[in-house]
C-alpha cells in the first residue's frame, strides 16, 4: 500500500511538470479542483517552482495585464495542489513556512497593452508604460522578465507608495526580417503577490520583397544564377548600397524600384562560404535586408550515398578510431597487429585516428599511431590536420600532443577549406601555449584565412588576452581589417572581446578612429556592443567621444538600439556622466550587424 501511495506521488509530481511546460500553455486545462481536508494539511510548495504550478490556457475576454490568479488569462500561474505527503509529521525544527502568495490586484498597468507601432527590422523602439500602485500598502516590483533575448525592462528600485506610481521603460528589437509581427510578455514579480503579465507587440511592414530569402549554393563542378530580386511595394525607387561580405558585383547604384543582382560564387568560396548575406539599401525604412545560403555537401560527406562495400570506414578501421579516442593503448595496438589502415577515416567527419588522439590530446597513443606511420598531414572534411584539431583545444595537455606532431613535421602553416591555420585556431579558440608554441616552430603571425582574419584578429575578439599580448610582443599587424566588417583587432576586442584584450591593444598603440564598413570607429563600436568599462577605457585613451558613422550616428544612437543587459548602463553612462544627446532624431541602424566570425567545423 505503501508503494502505491509513493508512485501516486511521483506521477502526480511527473504530470505537474509536465503540465508547467511552456508547450502545455497552448492546451486547455480545466481549473484546478478544491484541494480536500488531506490536502489542505499538506505543507506548502514554494512558490515559483515549476513543480507547484501548471499553465492555463487564456482566456479572449480578459486583460492581458490583469493579476495573475487561478482560471485566469495568458499562461496564468496557480497554485498545483500538494501531493499528501507519505508520512507527514511536525514541521522540522528551523524549517521555514512559506506563505502562499497574495492573490489580490494591487498593481494596474496603463496601458494594458503597449502598442509600439510600426517598427523597423534591427532597430530598437522604447516605449513606458505606468504601474499604479491601488493597494493599501507599498508595494515592491522584486523583478521584470522578459520572454525573450530581443526585449528588456527595467523595474522600479523602491517600493511603488499607496496610490503612487512609476514608470517602467520597455524596449523591443525586432529581428532582420520584416512582414513579421511581434508580441512578447513582460512579467512583473511582485513581492508577496502573484506576478503581472504585460504583452508588448508591434508591427514590421515589407517595405521591400527580396525573392529568394535563401539561396542554394551550387555544388563543386555545377552552376548557379545566383540571382536575388528586390522590389519596392510602394514603387518608391532605392538603391542598394553595399553588401557583406563582398561577394555580389552588380549592386544597384542608380535608384529603382525594382534590382536584381547575382552572387559572384567564386568569390562566396574564397571569402569563407558564408552562410548570411547582407543589403543596404537607402531606403528609409528598409536599411537592411539579408539572405541565407545553403552550403552544397561536401564530396565524400555522410550524406552522399555510397556503393556498397566502399565505405571507407570499415570496421577494423572504426575500433581503431573508437580506440584512439578513448586513449586506450592496449586496444590501438591490437588494432594495429591486423590489416589495417591507420589513416582510414571515420564516416561523420572524415578524421582518422591520428585526428581523434590529437583532438582528445591522448597523448600515449600518439606516437604508437606514427610508428604505424600515420600521416600527420592527413586531412578531415573540413581540410584540417591532426595539428590544426589539436591547436584548437583548451586543455593543457594540447601542447604535448601539438610536440608530438611538430617533431613529426607537421606542417604548422597549412590551411583548411576556410583558410584557417593552427595558429589561427589557437589564437581564437586554443591556449596562449599553443599560440607561443606554433610561433616558436615557425608558424606565420602574419597568416589570414578566407574571411582575412588574422591570428591577432581572432585572439582580440574570442582569445585569451595572453595570446594577444604573445601575438602583440611578435608584431602583428594592429592595422588589419577583415574582409567581412572591416573590423580591426581593437574594434574585435570592443565588441565581444575581453577588457584585458581591448587594453592591451590599446597599450600597443592600436588605431581607435579608423572606421569599418559601416563607418564605425572602435568608440562606437564598444557603444553598440561593449560595455560601460571598455568605454570608459576609450574614453581615457583620447578616442573621440563625438564620432559619428555614415549614416550620422553617434554613440547614443547605438546605445539606445540595444537590446540586452548592458543597455541601461551603457545609456545611463553616455547620457549622465558625458552628456550625450542622440544625433540622429529618427533612428535608423546600420546595416548589417556585425558577423560572428565562423565556427570551427566539427566543433
Amino acid at each position: 500500500m505503501a508503494q502505491t501511495s509513493f508512485n501516486r506521488s511521483i506521477l502526480s509530481l511527473t504530470l505537474i511538470s509536465f503540465l508547467a511546460s511552456p508547450c502545455w500553455a497552448r492546451q486547455e486545462v480545466p481549473p484546478a479542483t478544491p484541494p480536500s481536508s488531506t490536502e489542505t494539511n499538506a505543507p506548502h510548495k514554494k512558490p515559483g517552482s515549476m513543480t507547484s504550478q501548471r499553465l492555463i490556457s487564456p482566456s479572449q475576454k480578459k486583460s492581458t495585464a490583469e493579476t495573475l490568479v487561478p482560471d485566469q488569462i495568458q499562461n496564468s500561474v496557480v497554485q498545483e495542489q500538494t501531493p499528501t505527503p507519505l508520512n507527514p509529521g511536525p514541521t522540522p525544527p528551523g524549517a521555514t513556512t512559506i506563505a502562499p502568495l497574495d492573490e489580490t490586484l494591487v498593481i494596474k498597468i496603463e496601458p494594458e497593452i503597449l502598442d509600439l507601432g510600426e517598427m523597423m527590422v534591427d532597430t530598437a523602439k522604447t516605449g513606458k508604460v505606468k504601474l499604479i500602485n491601488i493597494s493599501n500598502k507599498p508595494v515592491l516590483i522584486t523583478k521584470a522578465v522578459t520572454s525573450c533575448g530581443c526585449t528588456t525592462a527595467n523595474s522600479p528600485k523602491d517600493p511603488i507608495p499607496v496610490g503612487g506610481s512609476a514608470e517602467v521603460d520597455i524596449t523591443l528589437k525586432p529581428g532582420p526580417k520584416a512582414g513579421v509581427p511581434l508580441s512578447k510578455r513582460v512579467t512583473f514579480q511582485i513581492d508577496g503577490h502573484t506576478p503581472m503579465m504585460l504583452t508588448v507587440q508591434g508591427t514590421v511592414p515589407a517595405f521591400i520583397t527580396m525573392t529568394p530569402d535563401m539561396l542554394e549554393a551550387p555544388a563543386e563542378g555545377k552552376t548557379s544564377e545566383g540571382a536575388i530580386t528586390f522590389k519596392c511595394l510602394d514603387g518608391t525607387p532605392f538603391k542598394i548600397t553595399s553588401a557583406v561580405p563582398p561577394i555580389v558585383p552588380d549592386l544597384g547604384l542608380e535608384a529603382k524600384a525594382e534590382h536584381v543582382v547575382h552572387v559572384d560564387w567564386k568569390a562566396w568560396d574564397e571569402t569563407g562560404r558564408t552562410i548570411k548575406l547582407t543589403f543596404s539599401t537607402d531606403h528609409p525604412k528598409v536599411p537592411a535586408l539579408s539572405v541565407l545560403i545553403r552550403r552544397p555537401a561536401t564530396s565524400g560527406s555522410a550524406t552522399e550515398p555510397r556503393a556498397p562495400g566502399t565505405n571507407p570506414t570499415d570496421r577494423a578501421a572504426s575500433a581503431l578510431v573508437t580506440a584512439a579516442r578513448a586513449g586506450d593503448v592496449e586496444k590501438v595496438k591490437k588494432e594495429l597487429e591486423g590489416k589495417i589502415d591507420v589513416n582510414a577515416p571515420e564516416s561523420a567527419g572524415g578524421r582518422s585516428a591520428l585526428h581523434w588522439a590529437a583532438k582528445e590530446n591522448k597523448v600515449e597513443v600518439i606516437p604508437i599511431l606514427l610508428a604505424a606511420k600515420a600521416d600527420v598531414n592527413n586531412r578531415d572534411r573540413a581540410g584540417k590536420t591532426p595539428l590544426c584539431v589539436a591547436a584548437e583545444s583548451r586543455d593543457p595537455k594540447c601542447v604535448e600532443s601539438m610536440k608530438l606532431l611538430i617533431d613529426a613535421k607537421s606542417d604548422v602553416n597549412s590551411k583548411d577549406r576556410l583558410g584557417g591555420s593552427p595558429l589561427l585556431w589557437a589564437a581564437g579558440l586554443g591556449t596562449p601555449e599553443a599560440v607561443e608554441l606554433l610561433i616558436a616552430s615557425g608558424a606565420e603571425v602574419s597568416i589570414q584565412d578566407k574571411n582575412g582574419l588574422t591570428p591577432l584578429l581572432w585572439a582580440a575578439g574570442t582569445g585569451d588576452p595572453r595570446s594577444v599580448q604573445i601575438l602583440v610582443d611578435k608584431k602583428a599587424d594592429l592595422n588589419v581589417a577583415d574582409n567581412l566588417t572591416g573590423d580591426t583587432a581593437v574594434m574585435r576586442a570592443a565588441r565581444n572581446g575581453k577588457f584585458d584584450s581591448l587594453t592591451i591593444l590599446i597599450k600597443a598603440g592600436a588605431p581607435l578612429e579608423v572606421k569599418n564598413r559601416q563607418g564605425m570607429t572602435t568608440w562606437l563600436v564598444a557603444a553598440n556592443s561593449g560595455t560601460v568599462e571598455k568605454l570608459k577605457a576609450l574614453k581615457e585613451a583620447k578616442a573621440d567621444i563625438t564620432a559619428k558613422d555614415t549614416r550620422g550616428w553617434n554613440a547614443l544612437d547605438y546605445a539606445k538600439n540595444r537590446a540586452d543587459q548592458n543597455r541601461a548602463d551603457v545609456i545611463k553612462y553616455l547620457e549622465g556622466d558625458l552628456g550625450m544627446k542622440p544625433a540622429s532624431t529618427v533612428p535608423t541602424p546600420m546595416a548589417p550587424p556585425a558577423l560572428a566570425p565562423p565556427v570551427a567545423p566539427g566543433m
